[in-house]
């Protein structure tokens, strides 16, 4: 999903903000780390966050900022890419504002929110929509989407052949 979003070096418009710190989390920060974004986790444990950034410092050479799950509306208006990897909704997103959905200091007012979760979206359609109209360059990619990404790239390296992807995007 990162590869569709247009790269552009420095400051708060280079910055990755991911909520959470399991699996998706895990391979979302390497991703964006290896493609040169900055990358910033939290988790409802900060704990938890400060162990993923050690362990992708000491393991991979990466930097990462752990910051307090309390600071998330915070970061979200900073952040050009959002990236939620929680499996359900926190109170934190319907509390966001104008201020948090327009981008703070982000010069293109550009914002990406990616979501990992497809079962239980933790935002609504309705929400996206209010969003939406505060900021129109807001572009949401779905959990649906992540996962057709995901079984497209395990379909090829899996078989060696090239997927029917307009059938797979048919069968999600």
């Amino acid at each position: 999903c990162l590869r569709e979003i247009p790269f552009k070096k420095g400051g708060l418009i280079n910055t990755v903000f991911i909520v959470g710190c399991g699996g998706a989390a895990k391979a979302a920060a390497y991703a964006a780390c290896k493609m040169g974004f900055d990358v910033i986790i939290t988790n409802r444990t900060h704990d938890k966050a400060l162990d993923m950034a050690k362990e992708f410092t000491e393991q991979h050479g990466f930097n990462l900022l752990a910051v307090d799950f309390s600071r998330f509306a915070f970061w979200f208006k900073k952040s050009r890419i959002i990236i939620y990897t929680l499996p359900s909704p926190i109170p934190a997103i319907e509390e966001l504002g104008e201020i948090h959905i327009k981008g703070g200091h982000v010069r293109t007012r550009e914002k990406f929110i990616i979501e990992a979760n497809y079962k239980n979206p933790a935002f609504s359609e309705d929400l996206l929509h209010k969003m939406k109209e505060i900021n129109p360059k807001l572009k949401y990619i779905s959990g649906k989407s992540w996962l057709l990404g995901q079984a497209i790239g395990g379909y090829e390296l899996f078989t060696g052949k090239k997927p029917d992807i307009e059938a797979m995007g048919k069968v999600l």
